[in-house]
């Protein structure tokens, strides 16, 4: 009599030497989640519900990120350049509005690849990257430290350590296939 196994994703059982299951064609290699001598509960299947739904803590951290890349390197950006000086009637401040341009170009060199980085941290959050989870870590934080000292952004602060506190519950980190 030959060993049989179980498959890990329908629990039929098969004959040990199978390559595939032969109810569901799944591989029945240990990659696939096989066990020999585990008895299929279906917690395969369980497992991969939890991973299919994502996190309200994701959706809002993509939000987050989205707003955060608009609303705050691209807004300085054209502040700068819209409060940057010209040139008076009579023309004779063209040395302060040649020195007034340099501003706003160094804050679109510095902050315009600030806001790409948050775009890019949007979309590693929203399709469940690895790394995402760590650098929105670190994105939550430096939002809420941004908007902590002035009391009309105060609140923006708070609705960072909220999501943040989320965003640390074991669902989030496990969703992105962290312990």
């Amino acid at each position: 009599m030959s060993d049989t196994i179980q498959c890990p994703n329908c629990g039929t059982p098969n004959d040990s030497s199978a390559a595939l299951c032969k109810a569901c064609m799944n591989p029945m290699t240990a990659y696939s989640g096989e066990l020999k001598g585990e008895v299929y509960q279906g917690n395969l299947a369980k497992q991969v519900v939890h991973l299919e739904t994502r996190p309200p803590a994701v959706i809002a951290v993509t939000v987050l990120d989205g707003v955060f890349a608009l609303f705050w390197p691209l807004r300085i950006v054209f502040a700068n350049f819209a409060a940057r000086q010209t040139t008076n009637a009579e023309g004779t401040n063209y040395v302060a509005a040649a020195f007034g341009t340099v501003g706003p170009i160094l804050a679109a060199i510095l902050l315009v690849p600030a806001a790409i980085a948050l775009g890019v941290f949007a979309w590693a959050a929203w399709t469940q990257r690895p790394w995402a989870w760590m650098a929105n870590l670190g994105v939550l934080i430096l939002f809420a430290l941004l908007n902590l000292h002035r009391s009309p952004t105060a609140l923006f602060a708070v609705a960072a350590i909220a999501i943040g506190v989320f965003w640390m519950m074991p669902r989030t980190k496990g969703w992105y296939g962290l312990s």
